[in-house]
């Protein structure tokens, strides 16, 4: 089993990621119900397939959506091989990347289709997004967005 190495405030580097991915994803969420209420979003925690993105989306004209989430306050973007897979393989379909960036300006997101998977991995936010949000993010306009282009 991996150690953690553990911050000063005790918490372990992966339990703060997922912290600030969860709060992504309760902005994602406030946005859907709020917005599209006749939307279905599912969040999704599978340890038996790896690599399948956080959150699936029905659209209301019934189109799927896969999205990646990923939360950094640097330049990289942690995708893991299985999750490069996974992006790369179901490209055709309308599978994301979405990142949130954290500074002492606010936040912003960049959306990546899955087929920029391989270049977000070794290039992180360098990497030309599909659409950047600046602050303050409309998360209305990013879930249009993604449904809309994916």
């Amino acid at each position: 089993m991996k150690n953690d190495i553990l911050s000063p405030s005790g918490k372990s580097a992966s339990g703060i990621k997922k912290t600030r991915e969860a709060s992504f994803w309760q902005a994602i969420k406030k946005a859907l119900r709020e917005n599209f209420p006749d939307w279905s979003a599912t969040r999704l925690e599978s340890r038996a397939t790896l690599g399948v993105p956080d959150v699936l989306i029905l659209d209301s004209g019934g189109k799927w959506h896969m999205v990646e989430l990923k939360t950094t306050a640097s330049m990289r973007v942690d995708l893991t091989p299985h999750q490069v897979a996974f992006l790369t393989k179901h490209a055709r379909g309308s599978c994301w990347i979405a990142v949130k960036l954290t500074s002492a300006s606010g936040h912003e997101v960049f959306l990546y289709k899955g087929d920029q998977a391989v270049e977000v991995k070794l290039d992180g936010l360098r990497a030309t997004p599909t659409k950047h949000f600046s602050n303050p993010v409309n998360y209305r306009a990013v879930l249009t967005y993604l449904t809309q282009k994916g």
